[in-house]
């Protein structure tokens, strides 16, 4: 699976949106309309500094505490 499948997929499984948007808007510094309509609508993920990467573990981590 590529990492950009990976990420499609994990974000299927996010339930409220606004509040990821938020937490990946502070993680990666970044503006909340950025991750929003770049990262999650068009699913262009920034190359540099391996964000793809940090995102797929990111949002496993968010997953798995949000299902606590």
């Amino acid at each position: 699976m590529k990492l950009i499948d990976n990420i499609k997929y994990l974000f299927e499984k996010i339930e409220d949106r606004t509040d990821f948007y938020e937490a990946v808007s502070k993680e990666f510094g970044v503006e909340i309309s950025s991750v929003r309509v770049g990262w999650f609508y068009r699913f262009e993920i920034p190359k540099k500094y391996k964000v793809t990467e940090r995102l797929v573990t990111f949002m496993q981590n968010y997953i798995a505490n949000k299902n606590k």
